[in-house]
């Protein structure tokens, strides 16, 4: 097996030669790819085109006129070979997988666009390797840039020297992100995300894009057998176990399970800094699509599953809500968060890095290891989830900063996904997003999608100001007020999705008995406080609410403006965050809060109510009220 992966100089001095009879390998009769290859391979090899340059490490001479851009691309290309990974040049190891049942003597290769992989060629691709005790799985590794969409396939090389091809299937596709990533790829000669072995041109023919939502839940064109997952980290769900029966339960998060006894920490379920609370609202109203479609929820819950109950948990979401579990480790969902809320949350929200903590969070190899590499395996465990039920055709939503690479991961895995990102959160401008040191790769896993939308259009400008300032890529609007982005010859529609509140739910409750008695008793304590004008803060506790800014603020208003000192009054709530330890976040803040409420008080009597419960929904709806 050695001596067959082993290739001759002399092969290797040949492989220019063999392209026009190799060309049409690489996609079972594509003509159109062999231009391309050819030029790249005439580009890296230093021969003519058109005219005539000079290949050497420093300069880059082409005889016929060429913009700035095109030569640069090129003189890149034919350095390619000289890109060891030593020289600031992103690279991603990807490990390969497939079952292939061969002959003796036979060899298994992958070979692709790139030239690591051959550029189609066979006899200059990566030999994959087995054992008798893992046989018939065959595995490679091999290294390639970061960023590059990659087509490949495998092929087997028959004891005479014959090729077969996998000529079933279209090309294997994948966009190398992060520094690793593995690729299991089923059985040879059989496309993966077919589980059903429907027909994929009839399939392209009825399929929907997704440029014309215009409604996280209006979905007009969606068919009774298509079928919708959505991915979050935080399944919207209440789970509680009980004791007696050794059992988890579970409940939709939803008006009726909002209450105070279900939300204190006193009942253990505090509110964990994961929950992105308006997220998931936006999640619930999916569920009025079950009745007209398939619609699956792809998550995390907010507590630790012992393996003994995994199982058990998995059958019961799955058949009672349609909910499929990503379970994470204690650690590693503890260190997912910290790199999540610690890292990526202050740039998204305008906070310009200036910590060595930035750095050392995607060092390779680090006192914590590579907490990059480590998000990067999250997601793909929340994209295996949904990969090994996928059909073509299906819709895939995803959402916040937790799973930015669920975009690229799903569409190298499943090619014909309708795939939509929502950032319920702000998008930074291009000038604190570049302090990421993998801004591209966030960037280029977000374009996979077929529709990517924000909370309002500065945050859409901000997203495609990154993609023209750091990849290039410019914007044209379309109809129905979306902008469009081609990548790489892929349409990704943007558009900004006002967020506001469910007015006719809220009216209704408004009527409550319950919402009525807490009116009541707020307009009591504020009469009796003597305050006629009401300031209301609803907040986190944590430093990006601005809460020691806010006081600082109403300390100048109050001097500036003395005759207001006896009127006003700010209702201020603060709600502490939990870990997935159950301990306090941020206690430093809250300590500064604190203080700072006290000073203010001793100076203006009555000005403030600093509050630190999480209410519940009648009483927080009187209070806004």
């Amino acid at each position: 097996m050695m001596q067959g992966a082993k290739l001759s100089e002399e092969r290797k001095m040949d492989r220019l030669g063999s392209q026009d009879s190799l060309s049409s390998y690489g996609s079972g009769g594509r003509s159109d790819e062999a231009p391309s290859i050819i030029m790249r391979r005439q580009v890296a090899e230093g021969v003519s085109m058109s005219g005539s340059f000079s290949n050497s490490p420093r300069t880059l001479r082409m005889s016929r006129t060429s913009s700035r851009e095109q030569i640069l691309n090129e003189f890149a290309r034919s350095n390619f070979d000289d890109r060891s990974g030593e020289n600031g040049k992103a690279e991603t190891t990807v490990w390969f997988e497939v079952s292939v049942s061969t002959e003796p003597g036979d060899l298994c290769v992958v070979t692709g666009n790139l030239l690591p992989l051959g550029f189609w060629d066979p006899r200059n691709g990566i030999p994959l390797t087995t054992h008798k005790s893992t046989y018939p799985k065959w595995t490679a590794v091999a290294t390639v840039p970061s960023g590059e969409a990659v087509e490949y396939k495998y092929v087997i090389v028959k004891a005479d020297g014959t090729f077969l091809w996998e000529a079933d299937i279209k090309n294997r596709v994948f966009t190398a992100e992060g520094t690793e990533l593995r690729l299991n790829d089923g059985q040879f000669n059989v496309q993966k995300n077919r589980a059903l072995k429907v027909d994929l041109k009839e399939v392209t023919n009825r399929r929907y894009r997704l440029s014309s939502l215009s409604n996280a839940a209006d979905l007009p064109f969606v068919e009774p057998s298509a079928c919708i997952y959505i991915l979050t980290y935080r399944l919207p769900l209440v789970t509680t176990f009980d004791p007696v029966a050794k059992r988890y339960r579970f409940q939709w998060l939803s008006f009726d399970a909002d209450n105070k006894a279900q939300e204190s920490k006193g009942d253990g379920a505090g509110v964990m800094r994961s929950v992105s609370r308006h997220g998931i609202y936006i999640i619930e109203n999916f569920r009025s699509l079950r009745s007209r479609c398939k619609v699956w929820y792809v998550g995390g819950l907010a507590c630790d599953v012992p393996r003994e109950y995994r199982d058990q948990v998995t059958e019961d979401l799955a058949a009672q809500f349609q909910c499929v579990p990503v379970f994470l480790e204690a650690s590693e969902a503890q260190k997912f968060e910290d790199f999540c809320h610690g890292t990526l949350k202050p740039v998204f929200h305008f906070v310009q890095p200036t910590s060595n903590d930035m750095c050392k969070s995607y060092e390779k190899g680090g006192q914590d290891g590579n907490k990059w590499q480590l998000y990067c395996s999250v997601n793909l465990k929340f994209v295996n989830a949904v990969v090994q039920n996928f059909n073509d055709g299906d819709f895939v939503f995803a959402f916040d900063l937790e799973l930015m690479m669920t975009p690229t991961l799903v569409g190298s895995r499943a090619r014909s996904a309708n795939i939509c990102f929502f950032f319920n959160t702000p998008f930074p401008s291009s000038e604190i997003f570049r302090a990421i040191p993998v801004r591209k790769e966030i960037l280029r896993s977000l374009l996979n999608a077929d529709m990517i939308q924000f909370h309002c259009f500065t945050y859409a400008r901000h997203f495609l100001s990154n993609c023209s300032t750091l990849l290039g890529i410019e914007f044209k609007p379309t109809r129905g007020g979306l902008l469009q982005l081609n990548y790489n010859g892929h349409l990704v529609h943007v558009r900004a999705c006002h967020v506001g509140i469910d007015a006719q739910t809220v009216t209704t409750r408004l009527q409550e008995d319950k919402v009525l008695e807490q009116q009541k008793l707020w307009r009591d304590q504020f009469a009796a406080m003597g305050r006629s004008v009401i300031i209301l803060g609803y907040d986190d506790m944590e430093p990006l609410s601005g809460i020691n800014l806010k006081l600082n603020a109403l300390q100048r208003l109050l001097t500036l403006f003395p005759e207001y000192q006896n009127k006003i009054l700010l209702v201020q709530v603060g709600i502490k965050l939990y870990d997935r330890r159950g301990e306090v976040m941020h206690q430093d803040y809250i300590d500064s809060v604190t203080q700072r409420a006290k000073e203010l008080e001793a100076e203006f009597p009555g000005c403030i109510l600093l509050l630190s419960e999480k209410m519940a929904f009648a009483r927080r709806t009187a209070l806004f009220s």
